[in-house]
């Protein structure tokens, strides 16, 4: 005769609780709340940094235009001044073009740097531009290098990077100072530039001070 066994057994069926349940239902809906909120702010950020490279390439483009009108110049009347602007020009649009790289990189980690390069190009005064910067171990060190047409510009700058919103809390000082004077085209061939001087500044270390 045929026996049957029932192996389903009430006792060891699976119990559900309702409290973790609840737990990990509420989980989920933070998890997809956490997950849209990062979306939106995503969104966000990359609509403002499309905005500003468009801004920074447009300010490349004008940066261009006065170039060439600058080489034009300086082909129909060459001298010392348009040299020196010249040379100020083709800095700028190198500054400009180091922020917009910055900007299409579309990186996280670069959006703050873009407000110190903007930062360093904005309170730039007259007469005093950059060549280059170095930023790194997340903002901690940074080296900045120009030049200006008289050192009596980097004080100047120096109290503008202060004020800069960037750079709250940071102090610069000059490391490193030298008069130069590159040959302009001139008349009778190459004539004495005007003099500038070659800068670099960096942050001052904070010194703490013993209770």
């Amino acid at each position: 005769m045929a026996g049957q066994i029932n192996l389903y057994n009430p006792a060891l069926r699976r119990q559900t609780d309702p409290l973790c349940a609840r737990i990990v239902a509420g989980g989920a809906a933070l998890l997809l709340a956490i997950v849209g909120a990062a979306a939106v702010w995503a969104g966000s950020a990359a609509r403002q940094a499309e905005g500003e490279a468009r801004d920074m390439a447009a300010q490349v483009k004008t940066a261009k235009d006065h170039l060439a009108a600058l080489q034009q110049q300086a082909a129909r009347k060459p001298g010392a001044t348009l040299a020196g602007e010249l040379s100020a020009a083709q800095a700028a649009i190198g500054a400009r073009r180091d922020i917009l790289a910055m900007l299409d990189s579309g990186t996280g980690a670069t959006q703050g740097f873009v407000e110190y390069f903007r930062g360093f190009a904005r309170q730039a005064p007259g007469g005093l531009w950059l060549t280059g910067f170095t930023i790194g171990a997340g903002g901690a060190e940074m080296e900045i290098r120009g030049r200006a047409l008289s050192a009596s510009l980097l004080p100047e700058y120096i109290r503008r990077l202060n004020g800069e919103p960037a750079f709250q809390g940071r102090g610069f000082s000059a490391l490193d100072l030298r008069q130069k004077r590159e040959a302009a085209p001139g008349a009778g061939g190459q004539q004495p530039g005007q003099p500038f001087v070659e800068f670099t500044l960096v942050p001052v270390k904070p010194t703490g001070g013993k209770s």
